[in-house]
């Protein structure tokens, strides 16, 4: 994919033009606003909200609504940047984590998952559970890196800290459940290089709180974040050229790191030039809130953070639209992600949500539940809220942040009944195994590791990965990529090149991408993921001990 070009003036910061670039429409925050409307009443007719879910939906609808207001009104950038670190950080219910306990109530209304491609649907259950599908999204929700990494990061660790919580929903607790976030976990354990499978001594919940935060940390943290760093990156480089040519001085210091700065400004204004990601959001979360609405009981908190989550993408939607400055998008980018869970609340619609849901059986058992797992970690609203832009050096430590609280709830995460049922069990273990297995691990220790202590440590492999580091690498190299871009446009002006800490970073990370060729990429990022299911697996067992011996 093409990567945009630069708008916006070099004699402008950086930021600004990221923004500029990046938010040029609502559509996302209209998906998302839309999505939110529709799942609010659908999760209220199955599973009792409670009040603090309501006012987050209600606070996440008048977001969206007022990223919508700010994008048609020509907000400056840095207004729609803040808005977007709110929708970020209201994702899930920062304070309360509404979001997460609207989960945890629908899962606690769904069964296991059974029947034809059990183990596929149990997977898709647990990603859905992890919270990193909407973490994903959020990424839409443009903010710098810089902004967008510590927003992310703290998503991700909310949603991390209500993993346990959300394994003890019936749809991941049942023993139904646990089989197939077994299979799961020993498929991670499998691709992570484990050449043995070791899931055996790894207890249900802890593999369902595994599963979960790698789905967090990968699909909700990493993966949106590398993507961001790339376009930011490239963006900055472009800054950095026509700053040049234009004989402008470069920017320098520690200032890169922050919007004030011009590279940082160029950035945001590249990044938050659309509320495409922000309508597509707030329908998403509309349309997700009647679904689980229809399903489980919602408590109030759920509800809160929802309409909280709704609301902050309509005023990143608003910011965008009246041209909001990119410091401002920035931050409610950054507060988009860090709310991504709501602190939670998310979690515990997500373990509601798998308690009604059945573990996964039949045809493709094992990569259904290996997808439930995936759905119930949070990955993909990690990698999500990635959408919601900022520098890479915010974007680390949000994400990152949010990662580590998606992994809290896993243990809650995989007791759910879709994750915690003796067939689910045997899936995660099974994928457990593969994930051991696939890490090079060259002796089997799975008859040691609890059925809970899998669960957890697939969903902590998938917060990691799909949540964290693969999101974040990408924002590193497009961050990076328009850098480079930055400079160049400044030394075509006659400019002196821009300087300082993130000048070094960006460019040590375009030299590094322009050293790889396809093939050692591939197997530096195998070795990554490698590495990220051994952390997966030790936050597994710190939290549940679900072992008697490594």
């Amino acid at each position: 994919m093409a990567t945009p070009r630069c708008r916006g003036d070099p004699a402008q910061r950086f930021a600004h033009r990221f923004l500029l670039t990046t938010a040029c429409t609502c559509v996302v925050d209209v998906v998302a606003l839309t999505t939110l409307l529709v799942a609010w009443p659908l999760f209220a007719r199955r599973i009792h909200i409670p009040p603090s879910g309501h006012l987050w939906m209600a606070a996440q609808c008048c977001n969206y609504a007022a990223q919508i207001i700010m994008h048609r009104r020509g907000a400056p950038p840095t207004w729609r940047e803040r808005c977007a670190m709110a929708v970020r950080l209201n994702s899930f219910g920062l304070f309360s984590n509404a979001g997460s306990i609207v989960a945890k109530l629908w899962l606690d209304q769904t069964p296991p998952v059974t029947g034809h491609f059990a183990l596929a649907r149990h997977a898709l259950l647990m990603l859905f559970s992890s919270g990193a599908v909407t973490q994903l999204l959020l990424q839409a929700e443009v903010v710098r890196f810089s902004w967008a990494l510590p927003v992310q990061l703290l998503v991700v660790i909310n949603c991390v800290a209500f993993n346990p919580t959300m394994c003890s929903a019936t749809a991941l607790a049942h023993p139904a459940a646990q089989q197939p976030t077994h299979q799961l976990f020993q498929l991670l354990e499998m691709a992570n290089f484990s050449l043995l499978p070791v899931a055996a001594h790894v207890q249900p919940a802890a593999e369902c709180a595994a599963v979960l935060s790698y789905f967090q940390l990968s699909i909700g943290l990493v993966l949106p974040l590398l993507a961001h760093a790339k376009l930011e990156s490239s963006l900055f480089q472009e800054h950095r050229r026509q700053r040049q040519q234009c004989d402008m001085p470069l920017e320098s210091g520690i200032m890169p790191w922050l919007y004030g700065s011009p590279f940082s400004r160029r950035w945001v204004l590249t990044t938050c030039t659309s509320c495409v990601v922000d309508l597509v959001a707030l329908v998403t979360l509309l349309a997700a809130w009647a679904l689980f609405a229809r399903r489980i009981h919602i408590p109030p908190s759920g509800h809160a953070w929802m309409a909280a989550q709704c609301g902050h993408i309509a005023v990143q939607v608003v910011m965008c639209r009246r041209g909001a400055s990119p410091g401002w998008r920035e931050l409610g980018a950054a507060t988009f992600r860090l709310n991504s869970f709501g602190l939670g609340a998310a979690n515990a619609i997500t373990k509601l949500w798998l308690d009604q849901t059945a573990c996964q059986t039949g045809r493709l058992a094992l990569a259904r539940h290996a997808l439930l797992m995936l759905f119930s970690s949070g990955a993909g609203t990690l990698l999500l809220v990635q959408g919601k832009a900022m520098r890479l050096s915010l974007a680390l430590a949000v994400q990152l942040f949010v990662v580590l609280k998606c992994m809290q709830f896993n243990v809650t995460t995989c007791s759910g009944a879709a994750l915690s049922d003796a067939l689910a069990q045997q899936q995660t273990q099974d994928l457990f195994d593969f994930l051991e297995l696939a890490s090079f691990s060259p002796i089997p220790v799975s008859a040691k590791i609890q059925p809970a202590a899998q669960c957890s440590a697939v969903l902590s492999y998938f917060q990691l990965s799909v949540g964290l580091v693969l999101p974040l690498l990408v924002q590193a190299a497009l961050e990076s990529f328009l850098f480079q871009e930055h400079q160049q446009q400044r030394r075509q002006r006659g400019m002196p090149p821009e300087g300082g800490c993130m000048q070094q970073l960006y460019d040590a990370f375009s030299s590094l991408a322009g050293e790889l060729d396809r093939a050692t990429l591939i197997v530096m990022l195998w070795l990554l993921l490698g590495l990220l299911w051994k952390v997966a697996v030790a936050i597994a067992f710190a939290q549940t001990g679900g072992s008697e011996a490594l």
